[in-house]
């Protein structure tokens, strides 16, 4: 089967840019309600990447029929090299919470027409991808009231969530973290880096996900494991209850490299999965 597909959507009416356009993926007949929207958010390390190279993924998701949903992929501008202008955090943080915000005003018009349920938004991140889907929840200021808890879950994949601890297992990237956050001293690495981000004040967190292949060789598995215990303190008191409801959980049995994974039939089942869980169907 075949999604129904609508491409280079603009969120930003200002905009010609390419790079401020989604794609939006839905099953192939109408539904009767609206369904829960899966928002992907590629990797590439802030510099590279296109919504393109996941049309099998979308379609995939807004066709299986285990749990109908529809699917947006989302384009951000990136950071190039001189000289073009320097283009660092939070501004690729912006065209996605734009992304966000334009899926949730126009979940009712063309060529949505009630498709999906802007109060029943799963964001779905890779690689850097898992850092922006992670600042949008924990610092809601990129988002309103409504559409930050129109977001019902979280799922970091493959994720970088401590910028300065990554450049230390892993040096030869201060090249890409440089263009995506500027120098080290200028207070950007640890002020982008989920790590150390506290839980949203009087907002209770949505159901997250850490999704990490042990074959990744690009990113080191504890940058996942870190995360998630920060994840589980910010959880005080209750943690115990939202583990054992896997509302909070640490998905590891995922294989293949960083960006083979994200073809792997395990891994798209394991995105129904947690959507299942967070729609209370498992």
């Amino acid at each position: 089967m075949t999604a129904r597909a609508f491409k280079n959507i603009a969120y930003n009416a200002n905009s010609s840019d390419p790079e401020q356009t989604l794609d939006l993926y839905l099953p192939p007949t109408q539904t009767t309600t609206p369904l829960p929207l899966l928002v992907y958010i590629h990797g590439g390390a802030w510099r590279s990447g296109d919504k393109n190279e996941y049309e099998s993924q979308a379609n995939f998701w807004a066709t299986q029929t285990t749990f109908p949903m529809a699917v947006a992929v989302i384009n951000y501008r990136l950071s190039k090299r001189p000289p073009a202008e320097p283009f660092h955090h939070p501004n690729h943080l912006l065209d996605c919470a734009a992304a966000i915000t334009f899926l949730r005003s126009s979940a009712t018009t063309a060529p949505s027409l009630g498709s999906y349920d802007p109060d029943k938004m799963y964001l779905v991140g890779h690689s850097c991808g898992a850092q922006l889907d992670a600042c949008l929840v924990l610092q809601p200021q990129w988002l309103d009231d409504a559409a930050w808890r129109g977001v019902k879950g979280v799922m970091g994949v493959q994720g970088i969530y401590d910028v300065p601890q990554l450049i230390k297992t892993w040096p030869s990237y201060r090249d890409f973290i440089e263009m995506a956050f500027g120098a080290e001293n200028g207070g950007g690495w640890e002020a982008g880096s989920p790590q150390f981000m506290p839980a949203p004040t009087g907002r209770a967190l949505p159901i997250y996900w850490v999704v990490h292949s042990p074959e990744d060789e690009l990113v080191d598995k504890d940058q996942a494991q870190m995360y998630f215990n920060h994840l589980k303190t910010l959880h005080g008191d209750g943690v115990q209850v939202v583990l054992e409801q896997k509302r909070l959980h640490l998905h590891t049995s995922v294989s293949g490299k960083h960006f083979e994974m994200l073809k792997e039939q395990k891994f798209l089942e394991v995105c129904v999965e947690f959507m299942r869980v967070g729609e209370g169907a498992l």
